[in-house]
Protein backbone atom coordinates (compact mmCIF):
# COMPACT_ATOMS: atom_id res chain seq x y z
CA UNK A 1 0.00 0.00 0.00
CA UNK A 2 2.79 2.44 0.91
CA UNK A 3 4.68 1.51 -2.24
CA UNK A 4 1.63 2.12 -4.43
CA UNK A 5 0.99 5.56 -2.94
CA UNK A 6 4.63 6.60 -3.21
CA UNK A 7 4.89 5.36 -6.81
CA UNK A 8 1.73 7.18 -7.90
CA UNK A 9 2.81 10.41 -6.23
CA UNK A 10 6.19 10.33 -7.98
CA UNK A 11 4.59 9.47 -11.34
CA UNK A 12 2.17 12.39 -11.16
CA UNK A 13 4.87 14.76 -9.93
CA UNK A 14 7.57 13.91 -12.48
CA UNK A 15 5.39 13.16 -15.51
CA UNK A 16 8.17 11.61 -17.58
CA UNK A 17 7.20 10.49 -21.08
CA UNK A 18 7.24 6.79 -21.86
CA UNK A 19 9.52 5.49 -24.64
CA UNK A 20 6.47 4.82 -26.84
CA UNK A 21 4.97 8.26 -26.26
CA UNK A 22 5.33 9.42 -29.88
CA UNK A 23 3.68 6.25 -31.18
CA UNK A 24 0.78 6.64 -28.75
CA UNK A 25 0.35 10.41 -29.04
CA UNK A 26 0.96 10.81 -32.76
CA UNK A 27 1.48 14.59 -32.37
CA UNK A 28 0.54 17.06 -35.09
CA UNK A 29 4.16 17.91 -35.77
CA UNK A 30 5.59 17.52 -39.26
CA UNK A 31 9.24 16.69 -39.62
CA UNK A 32 10.45 17.40 -43.15
CA UNK A 33 13.90 17.15 -44.68
CA UNK A 34 15.93 20.27 -44.19
CA UNK A 35 14.05 21.33 -41.07
CA UNK A 36 15.67 21.80 -37.67
CA UNK A 37 15.56 18.28 -36.29
CA UNK A 38 16.79 19.45 -32.87
CA UNK A 39 13.89 21.81 -32.32
CA UNK A 40 11.98 21.17 -29.09
CA UNK A 41 8.25 21.33 -29.76
CA UNK A 42 6.11 22.59 -26.91
CA UNK A 43 2.90 23.30 -28.75
CA UNK A 44 1.46 20.07 -30.11
CA UNK A 45 -1.76 18.11 -29.93
CA UNK A 46 -2.04 14.34 -29.71
CA UNK A 47 -4.15 12.83 -32.50
CA UNK A 48 -6.42 9.81 -32.55
CA UNK A 49 -5.86 9.07 -28.87
CA UNK A 50 -8.02 9.29 -25.76
CA UNK A 51 -7.18 11.50 -22.80
CA UNK A 52 -6.66 8.42 -20.64
CA UNK A 53 -4.14 6.93 -23.06
CA UNK A 54 -2.30 10.24 -23.35
CA UNK A 55 -2.07 10.69 -19.58
CA UNK A 56 -0.90 7.09 -19.18
CA UNK A 57 1.89 7.75 -21.69
CA UNK A 58 3.19 10.52 -19.41
CA UNK A 59 3.66 8.32 -16.33
CA UNK A 60 6.93 6.58 -17.03
CA UNK A 61 8.96 7.32 -13.88
CA UNK A 62 9.18 5.17 -11.81
CA UNK A 63 8.06 1.75 -13.01
CA UNK A 64 5.05 0.55 -11.06
CA UNK A 65 5.53 -3.07 -12.11
CA UNK A 66 9.16 -3.04 -10.99
CA UNK A 67 8.42 -1.42 -7.65
CA UNK A 68 5.48 -3.73 -6.88
CA UNK A 69 7.32 -6.92 -7.84
CA UNK A 70 10.35 -5.84 -5.79
CA UNK A 71 8.16 -5.03 -2.78
CA UNK A 72 6.59 -8.48 -2.82
CA UNK A 73 9.99 -10.05 -3.34
CA UNK A 74 11.56 -8.22 -0.38
CA UNK A 75 8.63 -8.96 1.92
CA UNK A 76 8.57 -12.68 1.17
CA UNK A 77 12.35 -13.04 1.37
CA UNK A 78 12.48 -11.44 4.83
CA UNK A 79 9.54 -13.51 6.05
CA UNK A 80 10.97 -16.77 4.77
CA UNK A 81 14.41 -16.00 6.17
CA UNK A 82 13.17 -15.14 9.67
CA UNK A 83 10.10 -17.31 10.14
CA UNK A 84 10.52 -20.38 7.94
CA UNK A 85 12.44 -23.28 9.47
CA UNK A 86 13.68 -25.66 6.79
CA UNK A 87 14.60 -29.26 7.68
CA UNK A 88 18.30 -30.04 7.89
CA UNK A 89 18.21 -32.14 4.74
CA UNK A 90 16.81 -29.18 2.77
CA UNK A 91 19.50 -26.63 3.59
CA UNK A 92 19.34 -25.16 0.09
CA UNK A 93 15.59 -24.60 0.18
CA UNK A 94 15.79 -21.03 1.49
CA UNK A 95 18.46 -19.89 -1.00
CA UNK A 96 16.49 -21.44 -3.86
CA UNK A 97 13.33 -19.59 -2.79
CA UNK A 98 15.25 -16.30 -2.49
CA UNK A 99 16.90 -16.71 -5.88
CA UNK A 100 13.63 -17.66 -7.55
CA UNK A 101 11.89 -14.57 -6.19
CA UNK A 102 14.79 -12.35 -7.27
CA UNK A 103 14.86 -13.78 -10.81
CA UNK A 104 11.08 -13.42 -11.18
CA UNK A 105 11.13 -9.82 -9.98
CA UNK A 106 14.03 -8.88 -12.28
CA UNK A 107 12.32 -10.58 -15.24
CA UNK A 108 9.09 -8.65 -14.64
CA UNK A 109 11.06 -5.41 -14.44
CA UNK A 110 13.04 -6.06 -17.62
CA UNK A 111 9.92 -6.84 -19.63
CA UNK A 112 8.80 -3.26 -19.05
CA UNK A 113 11.91 -2.06 -20.87
CA UNK A 114 11.60 -4.57 -23.73
CA UNK A 115 7.92 -3.60 -24.17
CA UNK A 116 8.93 0.10 -24.52
CA UNK A 117 6.82 1.02 -21.51
CA UNK A 118 9.69 2.35 -19.36
CA UNK A 119 13.22 3.60 -19.58
CA UNK A 120 15.94 1.62 -17.82
CA UNK A 121 16.29 4.31 -15.14
CA UNK A 122 12.56 4.05 -14.42
CA UNK A 123 12.92 0.34 -13.78
CA UNK A 124 16.07 0.65 -11.67
CA UNK A 125 14.57 3.33 -9.43
CA UNK A 126 11.31 1.40 -9.05
CA UNK A 127 13.15 -1.81 -8.24
CA UNK A 128 15.27 -0.15 -5.55
CA UNK A 129 12.28 1.64 -4.07
CA UNK A 130 10.19 -1.53 -3.94
CA UNK A 131 13.01 -3.58 -2.44
CA UNK A 132 13.55 -1.05 0.34
CA UNK A 133 9.86 -0.84 1.21
CA UNK A 134 9.44 -4.61 1.04
CA UNK A 135 12.39 -5.32 3.33
CA UNK A 136 11.31 -2.71 5.88
CA UNK A 137 7.75 -3.99 5.78
CA UNK A 138 8.94 -7.56 6.23
CA UNK A 139 11.07 -6.62 9.24
CA UNK A 140 8.20 -4.77 10.90
CA UNK A 141 5.68 -7.52 10.23
CA UNK A 142 7.94 -10.26 11.57
CA UNK A 143 8.72 -8.21 14.68
CA UNK A 144 5.02 -7.74 15.30
CA UNK A 145 4.36 -11.45 14.86
CA UNK A 146 7.20 -12.34 17.24
CA UNK A 147 5.95 -9.93 19.90
CA UNK A 148 2.45 -11.36 19.64
CA UNK A 149 3.78 -14.91 19.86
CA UNK A 150 5.94 -14.10 22.89
CA UNK A 151 3.05 -12.40 24.67
CA UNK A 152 0.81 -15.39 24.06
CA UNK A 153 3.50 -17.78 25.34
CA UNK A 154 4.02 -15.66 28.45
CA UNK A 155 0.28 -15.60 29.11
CA UNK A 156 0.10 -19.38 28.75
CA UNK A 157 3.09 -19.89 31.05
CA UNK A 158 1.66 -17.51 33.64
CA UNK A 159 -1.72 -19.23 33.60
CA UNK A 160 -0.09 -22.64 33.89
CA UNK A 161 1.96 -21.45 36.89
CA UNK A 162 -1.15 -20.05 38.58
CA UNK A 163 -3.04 -23.30 38.05
CA UNK A 164 -0.12 -25.33 39.42
CA UNK A 165 0.15 -23.08 42.45
CA UNK A 166 -3.56 -23.37 43.18
CA UNK A 167 -3.42 -27.14 42.84
CA UNK A 168 -0.40 -27.51 45.15
CA UNK A 169 -1.52 -24.97 47.71
CA UNK A 170 -2.33 -26.48 51.18
CA UNK A 171 -3.52 -25.02 54.48
CA UNK A 172 -1.20 -25.60 57.38
CA UNK A 173 -3.55 -26.63 60.25
CA UNK A 174 -3.34 -29.20 63.01
CA UNK A 175 -5.16 -31.88 61.05
CA UNK A 176 -2.71 -31.64 58.07
CA UNK A 177 0.30 -31.72 60.39
CA UNK A 178 -1.24 -34.65 62.40
CA UNK A 179 -0.70 -32.85 65.66
CA UNK A 180 -3.45 -33.51 68.23
CA UNK A 181 -3.88 -32.61 71.87
CA UNK A 182 -3.43 -36.24 72.93
CA UNK A 183 -0.07 -36.51 71.22
CA UNK A 184 1.09 -33.26 72.78
CA UNK A 185 0.01 -34.41 76.24
CA UNK A 186 1.72 -37.79 75.84
CA UNK A 187 4.95 -36.13 74.80
CA UNK A 188 4.83 -33.80 77.82
CA UNK A 189 4.28 -36.73 80.25
CA UNK A 190 7.14 -38.71 78.73
CA UNK A 191 9.47 -35.76 79.21
CA UNK A 192 8.49 -35.42 82.89
CA UNK A 193 9.06 -39.15 83.49
CA UNK A 194 12.55 -38.92 81.98
CA UNK A 195 13.39 -35.97 84.25
CA UNK A 196 12.25 -37.85 87.38
CA UNK A 197 14.31 -40.90 86.46
CA UNK A 198 17.38 -38.74 86.03
CA UNK A 199 16.86 -37.04 89.43
CA UNK A 200 16.36 -40.36 91.22
CA UNK A 201 19.48 -41.79 89.62
CA UNK A 202 21.52 -38.80 90.76
CA UNK A 203 20.20 -39.00 94.41
CA UNK A 204 20.76 -42.75 94.73
CA UNK A 205 24.17 -43.30 96.42
CA UNK A 206 26.25 -46.16 95.18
Amino acid sequence: FANTILTDVIKLTVGRLRPNFLAVCNPNVTCSPGSNDEEYHLNYVCQNVTTKEENHARLSFPSGHASMSATIMGLIIVYVQTRFKAPDKFVLLKPIIHLSLLVLSVWISMTRVSDYQHHMTDVLFGFCQGTLIGVLGGIQSTKGAEMLLYSQLNMCETQALINKTNADQTSYNSSNLNITATNLQKTFLDDNKIKRDVEEASDDPK
